[in-house]
């Protein structure tokens, strides 16, 4: 039912009447000014990207938050919404949000039994950034719940764009790998660009993870005993992004990377997140994993490419000794 209104009338007459007389009405107008009489809902809700500045062709995360303000819990809330057309790959994503999200043909669809005062919930999708005319990904969404009115909301984020030079056409193997540039320990701007010509091992990890610590060492002296053969005919570059610092979440400082490089005497790029603005870094991190089926992100995530930017292989977590190299002298004609 609409919510009720209330109108007022105006009426403008020319010429008058008093006592004995006859009055003409010349000319006359009706305004007609409604307003909607609705109590507030108690409940905010907003859309929100992982990353604010979507990057095109990557994974991110969106999501809408739901923050019950009432004094008394709410029932049956859901949250629905239509998918964005510059968005693709929906996912449904029960480690992040809800196991009642649920992502339909154009649609998505979230369900709590209730909210608790004062409680915020958190429902949405996993997708695939598009290439939007006019460089935006707009979400919105509607929350109802037993009791109140519909509340909506809307958003736009502006699409970000991937450092320049970028010849990338995807995160799976045989795509050509985006451009990717930050500092490394020294303080240089380092860009996968700039080893076109070169195999790469682009290496994301933390330095919070154990197996990351496992695995380094044991690619560093991979990848030195196969350039000092030169088994490969090119170099083979060894370039580690450092999503995190010690602390699950929080980027990485120069001071990080340079611990980690000296931790394992490493000579080679150990590039930090800290300034990483639009945060690239971890939109392409996202983007490999979930391409390539995983449920969710995970360090060290490892992308092998060749020469001609092209990814070859990928690999979440650690392999046994000798299965970099492998990995390497297989990519040989």
């Amino acid at each position: 039912m609409p919510p009720p209104t209330t109108a007022s009338f105006s009426v403008a007459m020319s010429a008058h009447s008093a006592a004995n007389k006859v009055g003409q009405i010349n000319c006359w107008s009706i305004s007609v000014t409604a307003t909607t009489a609705t109590s507030p809902s108690g409940v905010l809700v907003t859309p929100r990207l992982t990353e604010p500045q979507p990057l095109r062709g990557a994974f991110d995360y969106a999501y809408f938050t739901i923050k019950n303000t009432t004094p008394s819990s709410l029932n049956n809330v859901t949250l629905t919404g239509t998918l964005p057309d510059s968005m693709s790959d929906f996912r449904e994503n029960p480690a992040a949000f809800p196991s009642t999200c649920d992502v339909n043909v154009t649609t998505f669809t979230c369900t709590w039994s209730s909210v608790a005062s004062g409680d915020t919930v958190f429902g949405g999708f996993v997708a695939k950034v598009g290439n939007p005319k006019k460089g935006k990904v707009c979400l919105d969404g509607t929350v109802t719940a037993t009791g109140i009115s519909a509340v909506k909301a809307s958003t736009c984020f502006t699409v970000a764009a991937y450092p320049a030079p970028d010849a990338g056409t995807g995160y799976d193997i045989g795509n050509i790998a985006h451009n990717i540039a930050l500092q490394d320990q020294h303080g240089h701007l380092v860009a996968l660009s700039s080893f076109a010509g070169k195999y790469v091992l682009l290496q994301f990890t933390a330095a919070w993870c154990g197996p990351s610590n496992l695995e380094v060492p044991q690619d560093r002296d991979e990848i030195a005993a196969l350039n000092d053969s030169n088994a490969m005919g090119v170099e083979v570059v060894y370039l580690t992004v450092m999503l995190d610092g010690p602390s699950v979440n929080v980027p990485s400082t120069q001071v990080n990377a340079a611990n980690w490089a000296d931790h394992f005497d490493l000579t080679t790029p150990v590039l930090w997140t800290a300034n990483d603005a639009t945060l690239t870094a971890r939109q392409e991190f996202n983007s490999y994993v979930f391409q390539n089926g995983q449920p969710e992100p995970g360090v060290p995530t490892s992308v092998f490419i060749r020469p001609n930017g092209e990814i070859f292989g990928f690999r979440l977590g650690v392999e046994p000794s000798g299965a970099t190299t492998d990995r390497f002298l297989n990519d040989l004609p």
